[in-house]
């Protein structure tokens, strides 16, 4: 970031959550909230009639190829959790607020659930793959090139 008035986006979010840390259970939860906020930001951004900053295959392609990068990323997040939320259920001190309910029992079938999200960002990953590649096949003719090739 040379210049303070130009930035890349991406920058900021490498400044405002490093990847070395620090990592507290607040600068953890804003990251997640950031990416909810960041989804917001692509739905809006990409719904019909609004997408007019997609107005390329290579554009839409760069998107989805950077998700599927993001995904693999999510696959490891939702992994560690899964393994915290399973290691939790073996802590002899962990408790449950509702009488009768095993805190143990609930920590494992939160771990099971978290396994299971990452399986099917793993399913995610793969059409985006898929996607991306078909993609990265496509462009718009120039008004002077034959139509299907250049």
């Amino acid at each position: 970031m040379s210049d303070p008035r130009k930035f890349d986006r991406a920058d900021v979010v490498q400044v405002l959550w490093p990847t070395i840390g620090p990592h507290t259970a607040e600068s953890i939860g804003t990251a997640a909230a950031a990416i909810s906020e960041l989804w917001r930001y692509l739905a809006h951004a990409t719904h019909s009639g609004q997408a007019e900053g997609l107005a390329d295959p290579a554009d839409v392609y760069l998107v989805v190829g950077t998700l599927r990068v993001a995904t693999s990323s999510a696959m490891q997040v939702m992994g560690q959790l899964c393994e915290w939320a399973m290691a939790l259920s073996e802590i002899p001190a962990l408790g449950h607020d509702e009488t009768g309910v095993q805190a143990a029992e609930t920590a494992s079938d939160a771990g099971y659930a978290l396994n299971e999200v990452m399986l099917r960002l793993q399913q995610v990953r793969d059409a985006l793959d898929k996607a991306a590649q078909g993609l990265g096949h496509l462009y718009l003719a120039d008004d002077d090139a034959e139509e299907g090739g250049r």
